[in-house]
């Protein structure tokens, strides 16, 4: 028995629609973040750790 999902439906931007300065900042420290929290966690991988 197979399911079938339905498309995503996309929708065009226009010309004037544009990421902003502070969008481009809140995205870049929560990459910062997770990058940092990714390396905490590798650093002991040990279950005491």
């Amino acid at each position: 028995m197979t399911t079938r999902r339905t498309p995503i439906k996309t929708e065009a931007t226009s010309e004037d629609q544009s990421v902003t300065t502070l969008e481009l900042f809140f995205d870049l420290v929560f990459v910062f973040a997770l990058t940092q929290i990714t390396a905490l966690m590798a650093h002991d991988l040990t279950w005491a750790g």
